[in-house]
């Protein structure tokens, strides 16, 4: 299986699968996807840009139909500092946060942003940051303006077909990162959708 084809694999089960998916479901299907030396190939290289052209999901909303295309995936960034050290860590004194973001950069174009990151006593001991761009056709239409405060929602399908699958694949791509480090026993928690949705936010180039 070619590294491209590896990568489709491992964001179509993201995909299919919710952002609550149990964690050794996760790992599961990341297993399946690869063997283990093509993985860590993989890993390595993907702070260059992976594009590939492949049908999402297809929606229907009320007023109109919209099409999303996973166009690139992009590590922007990675660190783990208990990789090789002895850390004491356990539930009660790791932490952990996230941040998503929906960037509209051209009229047909959105990316998400997603930093996953754990911290220990206030300070950040790993992080990793990943951004999706995708295509969506119609995407004037499925955009909400708020005349009031100028401010840009999406209709709730598109929410709900590009923040889990790409959230699902951050979370899992993350636990393949920190695999023989002391993070490895803290895999990042579950985010429910919803949840996704209500801190998810939204700029427009």
């Amino acid at each position: 299986m070619s590294e491209e084809e590896t990568l489709n694999h491992l964001f179509e089960k993201a995909r299919k699968a919710p952002s609550e998916t149990n964690v050794n479901d996760i790992q599961k299907w990341i297993g399946l996807a690869t063997a283990g030396t093509i993985l860590i190939g993989l890993l390595t290289k993907l702070n260059a840009v992976f594009t590939k052209t492949m049908i999402m999901q297809k929606q229907q909303t009320s007023n109109s139909g919209f099409t999303v295309f996973l166009e690139s995936i992009e590590r922007k960034g990675f660190y783990d500092n208990t990789l090789g050290r002895e850390m004491a860590l356990s539930p009660e004194t790791l932490q952990v946060s996230h941040s998503i973001a929906i960037v509209v950069k051209e009229q047909d174009h959105i990316e998400v942003e997603v930093s996953l990151k754990y911290g220990v006593g206030g300070s950040d001991i790993s992080e990793i940051k990943l951004s999706f761009v995708y295509l969506v056709t119609n995407l004037p239409q499925i955009m909400i303006l708020n005349k009031d405060t100028n401010e840009v929602s999406f209709d709730q399908a598109l929410l709900l077909t590009i923040l889990p699958a790409s959230f699902s694949t951050a979370r899992g791509y993350y636990s393949a990162m920190v695999e023989g480090s002391p993070l490895a026993k803290y895999p990042f928690p579950i985010i429910k959708s919803d949840f996704l949705i209500s801190s998810c936010r939204i700029m427009v180039n």
